[in-house]
Protein backbone atom coordinates (compact mmCIF):
# COMPACT_ATOMS: atom_id res chain seq x y z
CA UNK A 1 0.00 0.00 0.00
CA UNK A 2 1.27 3.44 -0.89
CA UNK A 3 0.29 6.52 1.07
CA UNK A 4 -0.09 9.91 -0.53
CA UNK A 5 -1.32 12.36 2.13
CA UNK A 6 -3.23 15.33 0.69
CA UNK A 7 -1.47 17.72 3.02
CA UNK A 8 2.10 16.71 2.18
CA UNK A 9 1.95 15.39 -1.36
CA UNK A 10 1.33 16.75 -4.79
CA UNK A 11 -0.75 13.97 -6.28
CA UNK A 12 -0.78 15.09 -9.89
CA UNK A 13 -0.16 13.29 -13.14
CA UNK A 14 2.98 12.18 -14.90
CA UNK A 15 1.47 12.46 -18.34
CA UNK A 16 -2.00 13.92 -18.67
CA UNK A 17 -3.26 11.14 -20.87
CA UNK A 18 -1.71 8.29 -18.89
CA UNK A 19 -1.79 8.68 -15.12
CA UNK A 20 -4.36 10.25 -12.82
CA UNK A 21 -4.88 10.39 -9.10
CA UNK A 22 -8.57 9.84 -8.52
CA UNK A 23 -10.64 9.46 -5.37
CA UNK A 24 -8.62 6.74 -3.76
CA UNK A 25 -8.69 4.38 -6.71
CA UNK A 26 -5.42 2.99 -7.95
CA UNK A 27 -4.88 3.94 -11.61
CA UNK A 28 -2.64 1.87 -13.82
CA UNK A 29 0.23 2.46 -13.66
CA UNK A 30 0.05 3.78 -10.06
CA UNK A 31 0.87 7.44 -9.53
CA UNK A 32 4.46 8.19 -8.64
CA UNK A 33 3.88 11.69 -7.42
CA UNK A 34 4.56 11.96 -3.70
CA UNK A 35 6.23 14.42 -1.41
CA UNK A 36 9.89 13.94 -0.61
CA UNK A 37 10.74 12.10 2.58
CA UNK A 38 13.23 13.81 4.89
CA UNK A 39 16.80 12.63 4.97
CA UNK A 40 17.71 10.76 8.14
CA UNK A 41 19.76 12.78 10.57
CA UNK A 42 21.18 12.26 14.02
CA UNK A 43 20.89 15.96 14.71
CA UNK A 44 17.86 17.82 15.93
CA UNK A 45 14.95 18.43 13.60
CA UNK A 46 15.64 21.06 10.98
CA UNK A 47 13.77 24.32 10.87
CA UNK A 48 10.67 24.34 8.69
CA UNK A 49 12.10 27.34 6.87
CA UNK A 50 15.61 28.10 5.70
CA UNK A 51 17.28 31.17 7.14
CA UNK A 52 18.48 32.19 3.70
CA UNK A 53 16.16 33.79 1.19
CA UNK A 54 15.18 31.26 -1.50
CA UNK A 55 15.53 32.10 -5.13
CA UNK A 56 12.62 31.56 -7.45
CA UNK A 57 14.84 31.59 -10.50
CA UNK A 58 16.98 28.68 -11.72
CA UNK A 59 20.63 29.54 -11.27
CA UNK A 60 23.11 28.91 -14.05
CA UNK A 61 25.61 27.96 -11.36
CA UNK A 62 23.34 25.14 -10.22
CA UNK A 63 22.93 23.46 -13.58
CA UNK A 64 24.16 23.17 -17.09
CA UNK A 65 23.26 26.16 -19.19
CA UNK A 66 21.11 25.82 -22.31
CA UNK A 67 22.97 25.29 -25.53
CA UNK A 68 21.50 28.46 -27.03
CA UNK A 69 20.89 32.01 -25.84
CA UNK A 70 17.16 31.34 -25.73
CA UNK A 71 15.91 30.14 -22.34
CA UNK A 72 13.94 26.90 -22.79
CA UNK A 73 10.21 27.25 -22.15
CA UNK A 74 10.31 24.39 -19.66
CA UNK A 75 12.98 26.17 -17.60
CA UNK A 76 10.81 29.28 -17.51
CA UNK A 77 7.90 27.16 -16.31
CA UNK A 78 10.09 25.58 -13.61
CA UNK A 79 11.06 29.06 -12.43
CA UNK A 80 7.36 29.98 -12.28
CA UNK A 81 6.56 26.87 -10.23
CA UNK A 82 9.35 27.51 -7.69
CA UNK A 83 8.27 31.14 -7.37
CA UNK A 84 4.65 30.11 -6.90
CA UNK A 85 5.56 27.78 -4.05
CA UNK A 86 8.14 30.01 -2.35
CA UNK A 87 6.69 33.49 -2.76
CA UNK A 88 2.94 32.91 -3.09
CA UNK A 89 2.51 29.86 -0.79
CA UNK A 90 1.06 27.96 -3.75
CA UNK A 91 -1.91 30.34 -3.93
CA UNK A 92 -3.26 31.00 -7.41
CA UNK A 93 -6.63 31.74 -8.97
CA UNK A 94 -8.69 29.48 -11.20
CA UNK A 95 -7.82 31.75 -14.12
CA UNK A 96 -4.10 31.26 -13.42
CA UNK A 97 -4.59 27.50 -13.26
CA UNK A 98 -6.15 27.53 -16.72
CA UNK A 99 -3.36 29.78 -17.95
CA UNK A 100 -0.60 27.40 -16.85
CA UNK A 101 -2.14 23.89 -17.06
CA UNK A 102 -3.57 22.16 -20.14
CA UNK A 103 -7.19 21.11 -20.55
CA UNK A 104 -6.09 17.46 -20.66
CA UNK A 105 -4.28 17.91 -17.35
CA UNK A 106 -7.33 19.50 -15.70
CA UNK A 107 -9.57 16.70 -16.90
CA UNK A 108 -7.54 14.34 -14.73
CA UNK A 109 -7.54 16.49 -11.59
CA UNK A 110 -10.01 19.22 -10.68
CA UNK A 111 -8.92 22.84 -10.49
CA UNK A 112 -9.97 23.02 -6.83
CA UNK A 113 -8.00 19.93 -5.88
CA UNK A 114 -4.92 21.14 -7.77
CA UNK A 115 -5.01 24.52 -6.00
CA UNK A 116 -5.41 22.85 -2.61
CA UNK A 117 -2.51 20.48 -3.26
CA UNK A 118 -0.18 23.24 -4.42
CA UNK A 119 -0.96 25.16 -1.24
CA UNK A 120 -0.33 22.04 0.84
CA UNK A 121 2.95 21.36 -0.95
CA UNK A 122 4.17 24.88 -0.21
CA UNK A 123 3.06 24.67 3.42
CA UNK A 124 4.83 21.39 4.09
CA UNK A 125 8.04 21.67 2.06
CA UNK A 126 9.03 25.28 1.35
CA UNK A 127 11.48 26.81 0.78
CA UNK A 128 12.37 25.16 -2.52
CA UNK A 129 15.91 25.68 -3.85
CA UNK A 130 17.10 24.59 -7.27
CA UNK A 131 20.07 22.22 -6.93
CA UNK A 132 20.59 21.17 -10.56
CA UNK A 133 18.96 20.54 -13.90
CA UNK A 134 19.58 17.24 -15.68
CA UNK A 135 21.13 18.20 -19.06
CA UNK A 136 20.23 14.76 -20.41
CA UNK A 137 16.55 15.39 -19.78
CA UNK A 138 15.99 19.02 -20.71
CA UNK A 139 14.44 20.40 -23.84
CA UNK A 140 12.24 23.28 -24.80
CA UNK A 141 9.13 21.41 -23.65
CA UNK A 142 10.40 19.20 -20.83
CA UNK A 143 12.76 19.48 -17.87
CA UNK A 144 13.99 17.32 -15.02
CA UNK A 145 15.36 19.16 -11.98
CA UNK A 146 16.58 18.40 -8.48
CA UNK A 147 15.22 20.64 -5.72
CA UNK A 148 16.16 20.96 -2.08
CA UNK A 149 13.21 21.37 0.30
CA UNK A 150 12.81 21.74 4.06
CA UNK A 151 12.34 17.96 4.26
CA UNK A 152 14.94 16.62 1.87
CA UNK A 153 15.52 16.56 -1.87
CA UNK A 154 12.89 16.10 -4.55
CA UNK A 155 13.04 15.38 -8.24
CA UNK A 156 10.67 17.40 -10.41
CA UNK A 157 9.71 16.58 -13.97
CA UNK A 158 7.69 19.07 -16.04
CA UNK A 159 6.35 18.37 -19.50
CA UNK A 160 4.74 21.09 -21.64
CA UNK A 161 2.51 21.01 -24.68
CA UNK A 162 4.64 21.05 -27.79
CA UNK A 163 2.24 23.48 -29.46
CA UNK A 164 1.25 26.96 -28.34
CA UNK A 165 0.27 27.99 -25.67
CA UNK A 166 2.69 25.39 -24.18
CA UNK A 167 0.80 24.76 -20.97
CA UNK A 168 1.81 22.11 -18.45
CA UNK A 169 0.51 18.68 -19.44
CA UNK A 170 2.62 16.60 -17.06
CA UNK A 171 4.10 17.18 -13.63
CA UNK A 172 5.85 14.75 -11.30
CA UNK A 173 7.31 15.35 -7.85
CA UNK A 174 8.98 12.45 -6.10
CA UNK A 175 11.48 11.91 -3.27
CA UNK A 176 15.14 11.24 -3.84
CA UNK A 177 16.39 8.23 -1.87
CA UNK A 178 13.53 8.28 0.63
CA UNK A 179 14.09 6.43 3.86
CA UNK A 180 11.64 5.16 6.44
CA UNK A 181 11.77 3.43 9.79
CA UNK A 182 11.08 -0.26 9.32
CA UNK A 183 7.92 -1.20 11.20
CA UNK A 184 7.04 -4.83 11.77
CA UNK A 185 4.63 -4.48 14.72
CA UNK A 186 2.39 -1.93 16.40
CA UNK A 187 4.94 -1.78 19.21
CA UNK A 188 7.62 -0.78 16.68
CA UNK A 189 5.33 1.95 15.40
CA UNK A 190 4.77 3.33 18.90
CA UNK A 191 8.51 3.39 19.59
CA UNK A 192 9.15 5.19 16.31
CA UNK A 193 6.48 7.81 17.02
CA UNK A 194 8.01 8.43 20.45
CA UNK A 195 11.10 9.77 18.70
CA UNK A 196 9.16 12.12 16.42
CA UNK A 197 7.38 14.45 18.82
CA UNK A 198 6.53 15.34 22.37
CA UNK A 199 3.11 13.69 22.70
CA UNK A 200 2.54 10.82 20.22
CA UNK A 201 -0.71 8.87 19.95
CA UNK A 202 -1.33 5.58 18.15
CA UNK A 203 -4.73 3.90 18.16
CA UNK A 204 -5.92 0.88 16.20
CA UNK A 205 -9.43 -0.43 16.83
CA UNK A 206 -11.90 -2.77 15.20
CA UNK A 207 -15.48 -1.55 14.91
CA UNK A 208 -18.42 -3.91 15.37
CA UNK A 209 -21.93 -3.30 16.67
CA UNK A 210 -21.20 0.44 16.66
CA UNK A 211 -18.43 -0.09 19.21
CA UNK A 212 -14.69 0.58 18.98
CA UNK A 213 -12.69 -2.34 20.36
CA UNK A 214 -9.01 -1.39 20.66
CA UNK A 215 -6.45 -3.74 19.12
CA UNK A 216 -3.47 -1.59 20.10
CA UNK A 217 -3.21 1.77 21.87
CA UNK A 218 -0.36 4.08 22.77
CA UNK A 219 -1.29 7.13 24.87
CA UNK A 220 -4.77 6.89 23.35
CA UNK A 221 -6.38 8.55 26.38
CA UNK A 222 -4.25 11.66 25.90
CA UNK A 223 -6.16 14.57 24.37
CA UNK A 224 -4.06 16.23 21.67
CA UNK A 225 -4.48 19.01 19.13
CA UNK A 226 -6.19 17.56 16.05
CA UNK A 227 -6.25 20.54 13.68
CA UNK A 228 -8.78 20.25 10.89
CA UNK A 229 -9.82 16.78 12.01
CA UNK A 230 -12.30 18.67 14.21
CA UNK A 231 -14.35 19.18 11.04
CA UNK A 232 -15.66 15.64 11.53
CA UNK A 233 -17.71 17.04 14.43
CA UNK A 234 -19.12 19.74 12.15
CA UNK A 235 -20.06 17.04 9.66
CA UNK A 236 -21.66 14.87 12.35
CA UNK A 237 -23.77 17.79 13.58
CA UNK A 238 -24.75 18.69 10.02
CA UNK A 239 -25.87 15.14 9.26
CA UNK A 240 -28.20 15.25 12.26
CA UNK A 241 -29.81 18.39 10.85
CA UNK A 242 -30.02 16.86 7.38
CA UNK A 243 -31.74 13.78 8.83
CA UNK A 244 -34.14 16.02 10.76
CA UNK A 245 -34.86 17.93 7.52
CA UNK A 246 -33.88 21.19 9.15
CA UNK A 247 -31.14 21.73 6.56
CA UNK A 248 -31.07 20.49 2.95
CA UNK A 249 -28.07 19.53 0.85
CA UNK A 250 -29.24 21.88 -1.91
CA UNK A 251 -29.75 24.79 0.49
CA UNK A 252 -27.57 27.77 -0.38
CA UNK A 253 -25.03 29.46 1.86
CA UNK A 254 -23.66 32.94 1.20
CA UNK A 255 -19.96 33.77 1.04
CA UNK A 256 -19.27 36.96 3.02
CA UNK A 257 -15.96 38.81 3.00
CA UNK A 258 -16.11 39.51 6.74
CA UNK A 259 -16.33 35.79 7.51
CA UNK A 260 -13.65 34.48 5.16
CA UNK A 261 -10.78 32.43 6.56
CA UNK A 262 -7.35 31.42 5.25
CA UNK A 263 -6.36 28.47 3.02
CA UNK A 264 -6.33 25.57 2.50
CA UNK A 265 -9.28 25.70 0.19
CA UNK A 266 -10.64 28.08 -2.41
CA UNK A 267 -13.83 29.49 -0.93
CA UNK A 268 -11.90 32.48 0.44
CA UNK A 269 -11.31 33.53 -3.17
CA UNK A 270 -15.01 33.57 -4.10
CA UNK A 271 -16.61 37.01 -4.55
CA UNK A 272 -18.62 38.46 -1.70
CA UNK A 273 -22.23 37.40 -1.99
CA UNK A 274 -21.51 34.20 -3.91
CA UNK A 275 -23.94 31.36 -3.26
CA UNK A 276 -22.77 27.79 -2.70
CA UNK A 277 -24.82 24.77 -1.70
CA UNK A 278 -24.48 23.04 1.66
CA UNK A 279 -23.35 19.93 -0.20
CA UNK A 280 -20.58 21.75 -2.07
CA UNK A 281 -19.38 23.44 1.12
CA UNK A 282 -19.37 20.13 3.00
CA UNK A 283 -17.40 18.33 0.32
CA UNK A 284 -14.86 21.16 0.26
CA UNK A 285 -14.59 21.16 4.07
CA UNK A 286 -13.70 17.46 4.23
CA UNK A 287 -11.91 16.66 0.95
CA UNK A 288 -9.96 19.93 0.64
CA UNK A 289 -10.12 20.95 4.31
CA UNK A 290 -11.49 24.28 3.08
CA UNK A 291 -11.47 26.55 6.13
CA UNK A 292 -13.91 29.15 4.83
CA UNK A 293 -16.36 26.39 3.88
CA UNK A 294 -16.07 24.93 7.39
CA UNK A 295 -16.73 28.32 8.99
CA UNK A 296 -19.78 28.86 6.79
CA UNK A 297 -21.22 25.57 8.01
CA UNK A 298 -20.39 26.38 11.64
CA UNK A 299 -22.24 29.67 11.30
CA UNK A 300 -25.22 27.91 9.73
CA UNK A 301 -25.37 25.27 12.47
CA UNK A 302 -24.31 27.44 15.38
CA UNK A 303 -21.33 26.64 17.56
CA UNK A 304 -23.62 25.60 20.43
CA UNK A 305 -25.13 22.81 18.36
CA UNK A 306 -21.74 21.40 17.36
CA UNK A 307 -20.52 21.60 20.95
CA UNK A 308 -23.61 19.67 22.08
CA UNK A 309 -22.98 17.03 19.41
CA UNK A 310 -19.38 16.64 20.58
CA UNK A 311 -20.54 16.27 24.19
CA UNK A 312 -23.02 13.60 23.11
CA UNK A 313 -20.07 11.73 21.58
CA UNK A 314 -18.04 12.04 24.77
CA UNK A 315 -15.84 15.04 23.92
CA UNK A 316 -16.40 17.84 26.44
CA UNK A 317 -13.44 19.94 25.30
CA UNK A 318 -13.38 22.76 22.74
CA UNK A 319 -15.87 25.00 24.53
CA UNK A 320 -16.37 27.48 23.09
CA UNK A 321 -15.72 25.89 19.70
CA UNK A 322 -13.50 28.13 17.59
CA UNK A 323 -14.04 28.79 13.92
CA UNK A 324 -10.88 28.54 11.83
CA UNK A 325 -11.01 32.31 11.31
CA UNK A 326 -11.07 32.88 15.07
CA UNK A 327 -8.14 30.51 15.57
CA UNK A 328 -6.09 32.36 12.97
CA UNK A 329 -6.94 35.73 14.51
CA UNK A 330 -5.92 34.58 17.98
CA UNK A 331 -2.69 32.93 16.86
CA UNK A 332 -1.54 35.27 14.12
CA UNK A 333 -3.11 38.71 14.65
CA UNK A 334 -3.85 39.25 18.35
CA UNK A 335 -1.13 40.53 20.66
CA UNK A 336 0.21 38.04 23.21
CA UNK A 337 -1.25 39.94 26.16
CA UNK A 338 -4.66 39.95 24.52
CA UNK A 339 -4.49 36.18 23.98
CA UNK A 340 -3.49 35.66 27.62
CA UNK A 341 -6.50 37.72 28.74
CA UNK A 342 -8.76 35.63 26.51
CA UNK A 343 -7.47 32.39 27.99
CA UNK A 344 -8.25 33.65 31.52
CA UNK A 345 -11.84 34.61 30.65
CA UNK A 346 -14.86 32.61 31.74
CA UNK A 347 -16.80 30.63 29.16
CA UNK A 348 -19.43 33.34 28.75
CA UNK A 349 -16.78 36.04 28.49
CA UNK A 350 -14.90 34.09 25.82
CA UNK A 351 -18.09 33.67 23.78
CA UNK A 352 -18.80 37.38 23.98
CA UNK A 353 -15.22 38.17 22.99
CA UNK A 354 -15.35 35.85 19.97
CA UNK A 355 -18.68 37.24 18.78
CA UNK A 356 -18.09 40.92 19.46
CA UNK A 357 -14.35 41.62 19.49
CA UNK A 358 -12.96 39.09 17.01
CA UNK A 359 -16.13 39.25 14.95
CA UNK A 360 -15.23 42.82 14.05
CA UNK A 361 -11.50 42.18 13.52
CA UNK A 362 -10.24 41.91 9.96
CA UNK A 363 -8.23 38.82 9.06
CA UNK A 364 -5.33 39.75 6.75
CA UNK A 365 -4.53 37.71 3.67
CA UNK A 366 -1.89 34.97 3.56
CA UNK A 367 0.44 37.37 1.77
CA UNK A 368 -0.06 40.18 4.28
CA UNK A 369 0.45 37.84 7.23
CA UNK A 370 3.70 36.54 5.67
CA UNK A 371 2.93 33.07 6.94
CA UNK A 372 6.02 31.60 5.32
CA UNK A 373 8.16 33.42 7.87
CA UNK A 374 5.79 34.30 10.72
CA UNK A 375 4.32 30.88 11.56
CA UNK A 376 7.06 28.29 11.60
CA UNK A 377 6.88 27.21 15.24
CA UNK A 378 4.00 26.17 17.52
CA UNK A 379 1.74 28.94 18.81
CA UNK A 380 -0.52 28.24 21.79
CA UNK A 381 -0.67 24.62 20.67
CA UNK A 382 -1.74 23.50 24.16
CA UNK A 383 -4.58 25.98 24.54
CA UNK A 384 -5.88 27.45 21.27
CA UNK A 385 -6.77 24.54 19.03
CA UNK A 386 -9.29 21.71 18.79
CA UNK A 387 -8.61 18.75 21.05
CA UNK A 388 -9.67 15.11 21.17
CA UNK A 389 -8.48 11.70 22.29
CA UNK A 390 -8.15 8.84 19.85
CA UNK A 391 -11.21 7.24 21.43
CA UNK A 392 -13.16 10.46 20.84
CA UNK A 393 -12.29 10.33 17.16
CA UNK A 394 -13.24 6.67 16.87
CA UNK A 395 -16.67 7.49 18.30
CA UNK A 396 -17.26 10.31 15.84
CA UNK A 397 -16.30 8.00 12.94
CA UNK A 398 -18.79 5.43 14.24
CA UNK A 399 -21.49 8.10 14.47
CA UNK A 400 -20.82 9.21 10.91
CA UNK A 401 -20.75 5.84 9.22
CA UNK A 402 -22.97 3.43 11.16
CA UNK A 403 -26.23 5.34 11.30
CA UNK A 404 -29.29 3.51 10.03
CA UNK A 405 -29.89 6.32 7.53
CA UNK A 406 -26.22 6.50 6.51
CA UNK A 407 -26.33 7.70 2.92
CA UNK A 408 -24.13 7.33 -0.11
CA UNK A 409 -23.64 11.11 0.07
CA UNK A 410 -21.96 10.81 3.48
CA UNK A 411 -19.71 8.03 2.28
CA UNK A 412 -18.73 10.02 -0.78
CA UNK A 413 -17.90 13.07 1.33
CA UNK A 414 -15.48 11.26 3.65
CA UNK A 415 -13.89 9.11 0.93
CA UNK A 416 -13.35 11.68 -1.84
CA UNK A 417 -9.90 12.38 -0.44
CA UNK A 418 -8.88 9.17 1.36
CA UNK A 419 -5.39 10.44 2.11
CA UNK A 420 -3.96 7.21 0.74
CA UNK A 421 -3.83 5.15 -2.40
CA UNK A 422 -5.05 1.73 -1.34
CA UNK A 423 -5.17 -1.74 -2.82
CA UNK A 424 -8.84 -2.35 -3.76
CA UNK A 425 -8.20 -6.07 -3.36
CA UNK A 426 -7.84 -5.41 0.39
CA UNK A 427 -9.91 -2.32 1.12
CA UNK A 428 -13.43 -1.74 -0.19
CA UNK A 429 -13.87 1.65 1.49
CA UNK A 430 -11.58 4.25 3.06
CA UNK A 431 -12.70 7.41 4.83
CA UNK A 432 -10.11 9.96 5.93
CA UNK A 433 -9.69 13.29 7.67
CA UNK A 434 -6.47 14.86 8.82
CA UNK A 435 -5.27 18.12 10.24
CA UNK A 436 -2.04 19.94 10.95
CA UNK A 437 -0.39 23.16 12.01
CA UNK A 438 3.11 23.86 13.34
CA UNK A 439 3.43 21.54 16.33
CA UNK A 440 0.45 19.29 15.59
CA UNK A 441 -0.42 16.52 13.18
CA UNK A 442 -3.52 14.32 13.20
CA UNK A 443 -4.33 11.47 10.81
CA UNK A 444 -7.55 9.47 11.10
CA UNK A 445 -8.93 6.68 8.93
CA UNK A 446 -12.07 4.56 8.76
CA UNK A 447 -11.21 1.44 6.76
CA UNK A 448 -13.48 -1.35 5.60
CA UNK A 449 -11.73 -4.48 4.43
CA UNK A 450 -13.11 -6.67 1.66
CA UNK A 451 -13.83 -9.38 4.21
CA UNK A 452 -16.27 -6.98 5.90
CA UNK A 453 -14.15 -6.10 8.94
CA UNK A 454 -13.97 -2.40 9.81
CA UNK A 455 -11.07 -0.60 11.50
CA UNK A 456 -10.28 2.87 12.76
CA UNK A 457 -6.66 4.04 12.83
CA UNK A 458 -5.53 7.25 14.52
CA UNK A 459 -1.97 8.59 14.39
CA UNK A 460 -1.37 11.95 16.03
CA UNK A 461 1.50 13.94 17.51
CA UNK A 462 1.53 17.22 19.42
CA UNK A 463 4.73 19.10 20.22
CA UNK A 464 4.80 22.47 21.96
CA UNK A 465 8.56 22.83 21.44
CA UNK A 466 9.01 22.67 17.68
CA UNK A 467 7.35 22.05 14.33
CA UNK A 468 6.93 18.46 13.28
CA UNK A 469 8.53 16.83 10.27
CA UNK A 470 5.48 15.16 8.78
CA UNK A 471 6.98 12.73 6.30
CA UNK A 472 8.46 10.21 8.77
CA UNK A 473 5.23 10.28 10.80
CA UNK A 474 3.26 9.54 7.66
CA UNK A 475 5.76 6.79 6.86
CA UNK A 476 4.97 5.11 10.18
CA UNK A 477 1.23 5.52 9.59
CA UNK A 478 1.61 3.90 6.17
CA UNK A 479 3.15 0.82 7.69
CA UNK A 480 0.57 0.72 10.48
CA UNK A 481 -2.16 0.51 7.85
CA UNK A 482 -0.19 -2.29 6.25
CA UNK A 483 -0.19 -4.16 9.55
CA UNK A 484 -3.94 -3.62 9.91
CA UNK A 485 -4.42 -5.16 6.47
CA UNK A 486 -2.83 -8.34 7.84
CA UNK A 487 -4.97 -8.53 11.00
Amino acid sequence: MKIVPWYSALCLIVLANLIACTNGEVPQPPPEVIAPEPKPSSSSQPSARSSSQPSSQPSSQSSSAPTSDKIPLARIKLSWLIGLLNLQDGVLSEAEVKEHFSEAFLKQISTEKLISMLQSLAKELKPFHLVSINPENEGDHHIQALLRTSQGQAQVLIRLQTKSPHRIEGLRVQPVSPTATKISSFEDAAKALDTMGETPVLYVAEVSDKTCTPIFTHDASQAVAIGSTFKLYVLASLLDQIAARVIRWDQNLEVMDEHKSLPPGTFQDLPHGSKVSVLKATKAMISMSDNTAADMLIRQLGRDMIEQKARTLGNTRNQPLLTTRELFLLKLVSENEEVKRYLKMSDSQQRAYLNEQLGKTQLPSVKDLKLSSSWTTPKYIDSIEWFATASDLCRVWVDLLTKADNSSVTREIVSTNPGITVDPKIWSFVGYKGGSEPGALSLSWWLKRNDGRVFVVIVAIQDSRRSLITSPIVGVATQVLGLVAQQ
